[in-house]
């Protein structure tokens, strides 16, 4: 007798390590968006206020190393803060092709409101977390984002930043806060998948798609519930799916559904393997004993707020 087939279920699926961190960090950056309502200012933003504000003589380059972003993510980013009045740009005193940041006297009071705001929003996130499964999710988020190889941006104390103990103390406020170490994780897990998924051209997003429709047959509106991304970009990602011969539509019952073509089947087995792959390095980082309490907590964080 041969093995026995594998059997998905929805359960697998919302209990995937990186679908659990993926989630937890947008319910993370939705309860910052609420509280932060009015102000105009998103959560790398106000990372990157942070950052210039607590690193005087910070440069474009250190920032996206303290920031744990890409260079040109930063300069994205950076740039709108500029045009916004809320960062200056000024010659640097010891090197006239560096541009040292500083923030405006609006680009501290935004700090100060969106710090506020992001007071108010850490409280609502860790709500259904007891003090010591805090601290075992922010020991667990620093093991795996410091501890795992990947192709993430680093996110690294810059020695060319002129600093002293204090302001080492101050880089290690990131460290402490759940919302960065979950953006940061979600970063190094997405890029491990991105490098064993190389030759395969397939995102994470399409993958957890490919996967619900191996468990339900349901229709555009019900698979982007379920992944929990907003209608369009579920949109974009299925069409894409579709436009490469992967899924199709069909029927159940007069339903419209979408279903996986062969091709599809094929692509998602060799991208399920290598997801697995990525949870168990996910989860090998940490300590054997702390590995399912990671995964208990992450999973009650998320049941708790629905």
């Amino acid at each position: 007798m041969g093995d026995a087939p594998f059997r998905f279920t929805i359960q697998d699926y919302w209990m995937r390590p990186a679908n659990l961190l993926r989630r937890a960090q947008k319910l993370s950056l939705a309860l910052f968006a609420e509280e932060s309502e009015g102000l105009d200012i998103s959560r790398s933003q106000f990372e990157a206020l942070i950052a210039v504000s607590r690193f005087p003589g910070l440069d474009q380059i250190s920032l996206a190393r303290i920031f744990g972003i890409d260079r040109s993510t930063t300069a994205q980013v950076l740039e709108v803060l500029v045009q916004r009045g809320l960062v200056a740009r000024t010659v640097h005193p010891d090197d006239r092709r560096k541009r040292v940041l500083e923030l405006t006297a609006d680009g501290e009071k935004a700090l100060a409101l969106a710090g506020a705001a992001a007071r108010r929003a850490e409280p609502r996130l860790l709500s259904p977390l007891s003090s010591a499964e805090i601290d075992a999710l922010v020991a667990a988020l620093n093991i795996t984002c410091t501890q795992i190889p990947s192709s993430a941006p680093d996110w690294i104390y810059d020695g060319g930043v002129k600093g002293d103990e204090r302001q080492r103390a101050q880089f290690s406020y990131l460290s402490r806060r759940p919302a960065f170490l979950l953006r940061r994780t979600v970063q190094v897990a997405f890029a491990m998948f991105g490098e064993v998924s190389a030759g395969l051209d397939i995102t994470p997003s399409q993958y957890g798609s490919m996967y619900l429709l191996k468990v339900v047959q349901a229709d555009e509106a019900v698979i982007s519930r379920l992944v929990g991304v907003e209608r369009s970009t579920s949109d974009r990602l299925l069409k894409r799916l579709k436009a490469r011969g992967y899924i199709e539509r069909g029927e159940v019952r007069g339903r419209p559904v979408l279903r996986l073509t062969p091709q599809g089947e094929a692509l998602f087995e060799e991208a399920r393997q290598l997801s697995e792959t990525v949870d168990g390095r996910l989860l090998l980082a940490l300590p054997e004993a702390s590995r399912d309490e990671f995964v208990d907590i992450l999973a009650k964080l998320l049941f708790v707020h629905g």
